[in-house]
């Protein structure tokens, strides 16, 4: 993803903005996030957006989804489950939960320890609030979690019993 895109987001706006990360990546493409929040469907008060919102999207841009659901899976298997699709070329965007918020990230990239992501919600830049920090230039995305990290985020993801580990593949 280019690094210049790595935006830090407007309130509710991680949808649109982890749609940008996507469109990014798979087709090499610069879209203001700002107006795909406009585009964004299926939202809520306060612009919450259900995962369908994001789909409806992605799908007007011309990105095939596959939405699943691994909450029966146990975290070892989860974690392989996205290495093995992200070695096939396909970002995943998943629903997490940060600080009592649902949030979407973009899951660009892996290495033996962890996720590289995308996350809107990463820290400003002090040099330019409008973008966020890079945890590891070295890797992809702006945000690295570790395996642990990223599986206390998503498991907690979802609202209520639904949509918890949710993943949306886009190919």
């Amino acid at each position: 993803m280019d690094e210049a895109l790595f935006y830090r987001q407007t309130l509710n706006n991680c949808g649109p903005y982890a749609v940008m990360g996507v469109l990014n990546v798979l087709k090499n493409q610069t879209h203001n996030p700002e107006t795909l929040a406009a585009e964004m469907t299926w939202r809520m008060h306060k612009n919450l957006t259900f995962p369908q919102g994001v789909i409806n999207l992605l799908h007007k841009y011309r990105v095939n989804t596959k939405e699943f659901i691994l909450k029966n899976k146990s975290d070892s298997e989860k974690i392989d489950w996205i290495k093995k699709t992200l070695s096939c070329g396909h970002p995943i965007v998943v629903l997490i939960k940060v600080n009592h918020i649902q949030h979407y990230v973009t899951i660009i990239g892996y290495d033996e320890n962890g996720l590289m992501a995308y996350d809107s919600l990463q820290e400003k830049r002090k040099d330019n609030p409008r973008q966020t920090v890079t945890d590891n230039s070295m890797y992809a995305g702006n945000r690295y979690y570790t395996n642990e990290e990223f599986l206390a985020l998503w498991n907690k993801g979802g609202y209520k019993i639904f949509f918890r580990n949710w993943a949306l593949v886009c190919f």
